[in-house]
């Protein structure tokens, strides 16, 4: 089966939620080739052996051609105020090759100004099929009049059933708090929301129950909103454990590990939540993004929520809401989440052809001690009670592993044949159509001089007509003095007719004189006669030679286009035989 390219469009920024969605995506299609726009060091960062950076600039109307499908993955991806001017342009290079474009696990903000409204509906509407993933911002999609739309959830859902609480005897009690860098409020919104949160962290380490408790600073993002920044200040301001920040690195593993060490969860980021459920652990949200409150008002969320408006008293009931270890939501509103994220898939898993589960993701993503099946994780602190078990479920793993390496390279060397074929042939091709170039040249230079040729030689005949025309100019002249010269013997004549009368002694000398004047006058007119019939035989030769030159520019024309049209139609026949 061939593996599908797919221009893959996410946020790339250390960050652990959408670092989390590009492996998920990878892992559940191993046949793929994911190609990530951004931070190349990034992306090469993430590990993920189908997952390449490519340059958005690179893919155009002419450039598409090695990419099967556009899917654009991750949240927060519709900020108001974006224009996504190059985002728009990819979909619209996809769209108009009538190649697949999914937006998969988004969310869409209610308010926005009317230009972002208009930018969303602009390319929106152009997708093969938005799955937003919250029922808001289905709402939000259907108020815009989209019918291309299905509802699905947060694609970290797919993992429920790849993790299970942790369960340790004898453990400290572990208090994880998940910070988020100041957004979007004011400073003295920000200094008092860090101060409760410190006062919620020494409130549990000084409760009778916890005083071999931990706080663990769950920091989900190291990238343009570090975290950790805001960690090591309530640390440092109120004297706790400075090995108590976590900060997620690029290790997705290993940060669920961390995660699921811990008892009791004060949820800022999003998926702290998410985790928080997905691990059953008792948790406090912090609503501090209106995708925050779309997620609790799905899972139907009835207990205590903080913000940044939020005072002591609240925090202090959130506090006693936490260590009741009570859960505050419908378990079966989370199933439908759950059940939901598959929707996410669905289609693609169509388009590519083979998916896999991510039950055992543990495994799939790593060599770290995760246990496969429901992927339980293996704690420093306890040994699992069957390591024989453990041990042969590796080993067939890893078989497992070899094989599906077998079988990609086994594709890669088909790949790499395909490759060189069509090498070969563009290459004969370009040989081919560099050629019919060459011979085109000769033949126009053949034309060129033929042009050349009959040029020359109509310059030449409009010479002689020239000429022509000059010596009748001459002959019209000499027409015009002998006309003149006749009149003049008329003249001459009729006054000798006059002196004959008045004088009838010289009648036999004018007698004379007339004949002699007659006879001149009747050679005068021959003269006349033939110099008219030289003009008018002249005048049809310059016509003659005019319908000439007529012809044979008639005639050059005509060859020039029979020459080029008989050309290229033998070159088609020939080109269209072979």
């Amino acid at each position: 089966m061939k593996r599908l390219n797919v221009v893959l469009e996410a946020y790339i920024d250390n960050n652990f939620g959408d670092d989390l969605f590009v492996a998920i995506f990878s892992l559940r299609y191993p046949f793929c080739n994911f190609f990530l726009t951004g931070d190349p060091i990034l992306i090469d960062a993430l590990g993920l052996p189908n997952v390449f950076h490519v340059s958005s600039l690179s893919i155009n109307d002419n450039t598409h051609y090695p990419f099967d499908l556009f899917l654009l993955i991750g949240g927060d991806m519709f900020p108001d105020g974006y224009l996504f001017d190059e985002r728009k342009r990819l979909v619209d290079v996809f769209a108009n090759a009538n190649k697949p474009v999914y937006f998969v696990g988004n969310s869409f903000k209610k308010a926005v100004s009317n230009s972002t409204k208009e930018h969303l509906l602009s390319y929106c509407s152009r997708a093969t099929r938005i799955i937003p993933r919250d029922t808001q911002s289905m709402l939000i999609l259907d108020s815009y009049g989209l019918s291309n739309t299905s509802l699905g959830s947060d694609s970290a859902f797919i993992l429920a059933s790849a993790f299970e609480p942790l369960q340790l005897p004898n453990k400290e009690k572990v208090i994880g708090i998940s910070l988020r860098k100041k957004h979007n409020v004011d400073l003295r919104q920000h200094e008092m929301y860090l101060r409760n949160i410190g006062e919620i962290a020494n409130r549990f380490l000084d409760s009778s129950d916890n005083r071999k408790g931990k706080v663990k600073f769950l920091n989900f993002s190291k990238g343009s909103y570090d975290d950790s920044d805001e960690s090591i200040r309530i640390i440092n301001d109120f004297s706790l454990d400075k090995n108590s920040s976590i900060t997620y690195t690029g290790d997705l593993h290993q940060f669920i590990l961390e995660f699921n060490t811990c008892d009791y969860i004060v949820a800022t980021r999003f998926h702290a939540v998410i985790f928080a459920l997905l691990l059953n652990k008792p948790f406090i949200p912090f609503v501090y993004d209106e995708k925050t409150a779309n997620l609790l008002n799905d899972i139907d969320y009835t207990g205590v929520s903080l913000t940044h408006l939020s005072g002591i008293q609240d925090y202090s009931a959130a506090f006693i809401q936490l260590l009741s270890g009570d859960m505050f939501f419908s378990k079966e509103k989370l199933n439908t989440l759950v059940e939901y994220a598959s929707i996410n898939f669905s289609e693609l898993d169509a388009i590519v052809g083979q998916s896999r589960s991510l039950e055992n993701f543990a495994c799939l993503y790593s060599d770290q001690k995760y246990i496969p099946g429901k992927g339980s994780i293996l704690n420093n602190y306890t040994e699992l009670k069957d390591n024989r078990d453990y041990l042969e479920t590796q080993l067939r793993n890893k078989d497992a592993l070899l094989k599906q390496q077998e079988l990609l390279l086994s594709e890669l060397k088909e790949y790499n044949s395909d490759l060189e074929e069509a090498k070969q042939y563009f290459t004969s091709q370009l040989e081919s159509q560099e050629n019919i170039i060459i011979d085109l040249e000769k033949h126009v230079v053949l034309l060129e001089e033929a042009k050349h040729y009959f040029t020359s030689q109509i310059e030449s005949k409009e010479g002689v007509i020239i000429e022509l025309e000059k010596h009748v100019t001459q002959l019209e002249e000499a027409k015009h003095h002998f006309t003149s010269q006749i009149e003049s013997k008329e003249d001459i004549i009729g006054r000798l007719e006059v002196a004959y009368i008045e004088v009838g002694s010289y009648s036999k000398e004018l007698e004379a004189a007339k004949k002699y004047f007659q006879q001149l006058f009747e050679r005068n007119e021959k003269i006349i006669e033939t110099l008219t019939a030289k003009i008018t035989e002249y005048e049809s030769v310059v016509i003659s030679m005019q319908q000439e030159i007529h012809y044979e520019k008639s005639l050059i024309r005509g060859a020039y286009e029979q020459n080029i049209f008989s050309y290229f139609e033998k070159r088609i026949r020939k080109s269209y035989l072979s």
